[in-house]
């Protein structure tokens, strides 16, 4: 017996002894089969009659060869098989109608390159549960994978030093499921929006935009066409979650996540793409060269930080800027023609700009606050602009100024102060840049 079968041998005899069960020599002779089981136990187990391979344990690629010219319906790794750190051309020119990876632990791979390269037979490989965080080099993963029709990617981390040239090169099969991100912006209309831009691939037949207001699916995409195969997905946000990122994902008919690159071919994390109105708001500030730009989107983050001052939605306090100078005499020509007791006025900032009127007989409504009339989809070009309303026989008229006059001429908190004067600037530079 091998040495370190007689240190094993001798913890079960301790064992036991102490527990009186089995004789000694009993326990030593049950021991070996076990133990010589253990060290039998092959990583790869093929079943002819099926054409499967099954990994159950950590797998080289010595342990794969002797498959390669078998005829391989399917390769599948159960929970407990371990991929190798060195993980480069492990299933190269091995091929199975499917690869399924799905349950294997892959935290300590390193090296993906050319993994799969050369499976020509292979028509889908699912990747979704692998873990690749530690991964540096994916280049030519799928390289000459010609009948390649679907790959899963979903749980993919693709870092930016993450090396990935040729990872889908000459996989024709693969190409009407592969999409481009060709850019990303924010509209001000009467909401804030985050759009993403994006040629579709033949097989994209479901988009889902998630975000702080829940999920957006788009099916229908013909009204989101802008010209050939692009078209832009917009996502609504308020002015406090203008930090919060966006995701895209793309689906197929049969429910199954799509890729995502960008226009470069770099393939996008998880299949999907983050983005945020902060993004927006801190990539133009490196290239743009349009002030009038420059200054709105300056007031927009100011404006969105006073927002979260108001709401506290974190324990973080922001600093405002460029809001000391604003006073009352600044948007006095906006003063309501009616008084606090006659009508009162309140912003709604939700994934719509919203000013409401609260006055007797208005009919759009009821809060707390009592029954009101709202005037919604407030663009921010036209956050200066009079709305008339007639209740009753009697005209009110008024702006969302007309609310920034109300708070800066009473009796308000610095949040609320903050928040009014962040709305008067942004507007200024919303109908500046407009014109």
């Amino acid at each position: 017996m091998k040495r370190y079968f007689k240190k094993r041998a001798a913890g079960l005899l301790a064992l036991t002894v102490l527990g009186g069960a089995l004789s000694v020599s009993g326990s030593l002779f049950a021991a070996e089969p076990v133990l010589r089981a253990a060290a039998d136990e092959k990583p790869a187990v093929y079943d002819e009659g099926a054409g499967s391979l099954v990994i159950k344990g950590r797998i080289t690629r010595k342990d794969i060869l002797p498959y390669a010219d078998r005829q391989l319906r399917t390769i599948r790794a159960e929970k407990g098989a371990v991929l190798p750190e060195d993980s480069s051309r492990l299933f190269k020119d091995i091929s199975a109608s499917v690869i399924d990876l799905s349950e294997a632990d892959s935290t300590k791979v390193k090296n993906m390159k050319e993994m799969f390269s050369g499976c020509t037979a292979t028509e889908t490989i699912d990747l979704g549960g692998l873990d690749t965080s530690a991964v540096k080099d994916m280049s030519g993963m799928f390289e000459n994978c010609t009948a390649l029709s679907y790959v899963d990617l979903s749980s993919f981390e693709m870092k930016p030093d993450t090396k990935m040239d040729n990872i889908i090169s000459n996989c024709p099969g693969l190409l009407s499921s592969v999409n481009t991100l060709k850019g990303a912006s924010i509209t001000l209309d009467g909401n804030i929006g985050v759009n993403f831009i994006a040629d579709l691939s033949s097989n994209a037949a479901k988009a889902v935009l998630s975000g702080p207001q829940g999920d957006v699916v788009y099916t229908d995409f013909k009204k989101l066409r802008l010209s050939g195969n692009q078209y832009k997905f917009t996502y609504k946000v308020n002015a406090l979650q203008q930090s919060d990122d966006i995701t895209l994902r793309l689906y197929d008919d049969k429910n199954r996540l799509l890729i995502l690159r960008n226009s470069s071919g770099r393939l996008r994390s998880f299949c999907c793409e983050d983005y945020s109105v902060k993004d927006y708001i801190s990539s133009s500030a490196l290239y743009s060269t349009n002030e009038k730009l420059n200054v709105l989107l300056r007031a927009l983050d100011n404006y969105g930080k006073a927002s979260e001052n108001y709401f506290g939605g974190g324990s973080e306090k922001y600093t405002v800027e460029g809001i000391s100078d604003v006073r009352a005499a600044d948007v006095a020509e906006y003063a309501p023609n009616f008084t606090k007791d006659q009508a009162k006025l309140s912003l709604v900032l939700n994934s719509e700009t919203a000013i409401r009127l609260y006055a007797k007989g208005a009919s759009d409504g009821t809060s707390s606050y009592g029954s009101y009339c709202e005037v919604t989809g407030l663009a921010a070009h036209r956050l200066m602009n009079e709305h008339k309303v007639v209740i009753d026989g009697r005209t009110y008229r008024f702006s969302a100024m007309s609310y920034v006059y109300r708070v800066l001429t009473g009796k308000t908190d610095k949040e609320t102060s903050e928040l009014a004067r962040a709305l008067y600037v942004y507007a200024e530079a919303a109908k500046a840049y407009r014109s």
